[in-house]
């Protein structure tokens, strides 16, 4: 009897998994929740039949699992904490640490949810096959939920250096870790500016502490006869041509994040001018029409 009670919720869960696309489960009215609710019901029914039953270890994760999948964070978050308190040296403890750790996050509570998965990522347990003081079967999810924490808090080095240590895992985790070590420096192409506005330029960039500015006034009509469109102006040739102006320029996209750093320019009669942005591994340039007209380019 003990041991058809214990097996009997995993398989009602099974089934769960096959409602959405078995017409015979359906057709008796069944969904996939309630066979889960039902399946938890059971479960719990086990645990309280028989208490030193060496199956209610497992019986209690598969019940922690299940409220999961129900979203049932605040009765996920009681079983765990209850079992992992009865169980401090068994087989599922890091399985406790992990799920309660989740469901303090679907919950928000990001400070416990990060207690609890770093014991997981960090500490040594006990294995199912009898092994001591051996990493969590979970400890590579338990570094990946913590990374997306402190990505999402903007605690960008922190999440750097766990997306590192699952990269080779996680293909998402490898692709955060080459954004964020991604060199960034962009603005657009061409910017146009009325002269009862200060002249501003808003510049993009990520992992570039500071870029040296060099300001070029240039002949607008020569220019466009030469190249024939403002289409790709760091292309523009500035052979013989000396700065107006010249200053190293701090940015505020500083390590792993991008940031806008609005840049002031100082022009002091209408015209057009060239921006050219140096940064120690990126550039960017553009072309400021600092002017009451609008203008539209077109190559004949």
């Amino acid at each position: 009897m003990q041991n058809s009670l214990f097996h009997l919720p995993q398989i009602v869960a099974d089934r769960a998994e096959q409602a959405d696309s078995d017409p015979a489960i359906k057709a008796k009215g069944y969904s996939r929740e309630t066979l889960l609710a039902t399946s938890a019901d059971w479960m719990l029914e086990f645990a309280a039949r028989y208490p030193e039953s060496p199956l209610v270890e497992e019986a209690g994760f598969q019940l922690a699992g299940t409220h999961l999948e129900l979203e049932r964070h605040d009765r996920a978050v009681g079983v765990c904490r209850t079992l992992a308190r009865r169980f401090p040296e068994g087989t599922y403890l890091d399985g406790f640490l992990y799920m309660e750790g989740y469901a303090h996050r679907a919950r928000g509570d990001m400070g416990t949810s990060l207690r609890l998965l770093g014991r997981v990522a960090d500490e040594q347990f006990h294995s199912p096959g009898g092994g001591v003081g051996v990493p969590s079967e979970q400890q590579p999810l338990a570094r990946y939920a913590i990374a997306q924490i402190h990505d999402a808090a903007g605690r960008s080095e922190k999440a750097l250096e766990y997306y590192r240590l699952v990269s080779g895992r996680y293909r998402d985790a490898a692709e955060a870790v080459a954004q964020m070590e991604q060199v960034v420096l962009t603005t657009d192409d061409v910017h146009t500016v009325v002269t009862s506005r200060s002249p501003v330029l808003d510049v993009q960039s990520r992992n570039v502490p500071d870029a040296d500015l060099l300001l070029y006034q240039v002949d607008l009509m020569r220019l466009l006869l030469r190249e024939k469109n403002l289409a790709s102006v760091s292309s523009i040739r500035l052979a013989g041509i000396e700065p107006i102006h010249r200053a190293t320029m701090a940015l505020k996209g500083g390590r792993l994040r991008e940031s806008t750093t609005s840049l002031s320019l100082p022009l002091k009669q209408p015209g057009a001018y060239l921006v050219v942005l140096k940064g120690e591994e990126a550039g960017a340039s553009a072309m400021v029409l600092y002017s009451d007209l609008d203008l539209v380019v077109q190559e004949l």
